[in-house]
């Protein structure tokens, strides 16, 4: 088996569906309510095309990879016509997809007056076409006029088999970085980073009043981490404290810690020192 245009990965198991408390607790979750945040993102390489073996990747080597590899599934349904649910677990924000592209959305808030209001929504890609206002009644008259189902099953879009084992493509893209031993080396154009973690327990006692343990309040900062390697190209070394803009930042789990991938263009400048917001 030669690879020609994609990279093959094995995966331990699409989905993280386990997870251990402090205490060693283990707890099982659905991983299939939001996927994007409970797939699986280390793998390991079974096949590299030649045209990418400039990236430095043999057979054998762990990488971490987009949560897309996974992610991207298609679900089937009774009909293209029939909506299926998208969030689960609320009934003041639900939504509905189905395969012509169609969505439907229902809310609904607590006015000030105490009564409750809500709005649906009935939108494809060309934009709005028909909405509604009222009493969660109105709305859900509303919905009886549209045809539902649950998902009976869904495929995954990257999965292939080959001599009998499931692998899976990825683009060189989605190859995020590659750990060789202790050390990761980052293999996207994005900027890679370590979270910044700060000791807020001193702070809570002054505000709260309140005796608490030492280390027992921890908080993360949101627009700024550490440069795991050196981007030469935008002057960054190896440590650099760098500010980014929050609303583009990618967070992984990797081999149990946690990164930040920033595009370069979004990564605003480095700080001497942990600056306190």
């Amino acid at each position: 088996m030669e690879a020609i245009s994609s990279i093959l990965l094995s995966l331990s198991k699409p989905f993280q569906d386990e997870l251990i408390t402090e205490s060693g607790l283990k707890l099982f979750i659905d991983p299939t309510y939001q996927p994007e945040w409970n797939a699986t993102t280390t793998a390991k390489i079974e096949y590299v095309p030649k045209s990418l073996k400039e990236m430095g990747l043999k057979k054998g080597d762990d990488v971490a990879i987009s949560f897309r590899v996974v992610s991207s599934r298609e679900y089937y349904a009774s009909s293209d016509s029939d909506f299926m649910p998208t969030t689960t677990g609320s009934e003041l924000f639900r939504e509905w997809v189905n395969h012509k592209n169609q969505r439907l959305t229902a809310i609904c808030f607590m006015k000030y007056t105490g009564f409750v209001e809500c709005s649906g929504f009935f939108s494809d890609n060309d934009g709005l076409i028909d909405s509604i206002n009222g009493s969660q009644n109105n709305i859900e008259k509303w919905l009886t006029q549209f045809s539902f189902s649950k998902p009976e099953g869904f495929k995954f879009n990257n999965i292939v088999e080959i001599d009998g084992a499931a692998l899976w493509r990825a683009r060189a893209s989605d190859i995020l970085a590659k750990k060789d031993g202790d050390t990761i080396t980052p293999l996207t154009s994005s900027i890679m980073g370590m979270p910044i973690d700060i000791d807020l327990t001193q702070r809570v006692k002054i505000v709260n009043g309140v005796s608490l343990p030492d280390n027992s309040v921890n908080g993360r900062f949101s627009d700024r981490c550490i440069a795991v390697v050196g981007y030469p190209d935008y002057g960054i070394d190896e440590g650099d404290i760098l500010m980014f803009d929050k609303e583009y930042v990618q967070e992984y789990t990797l081999w149990g810690k946690d990164y930040f991938f920033i595009p370069p263009e979004f990564v605003h400048g480095k700080l001497e020192k942990i600056e306190s917001k």
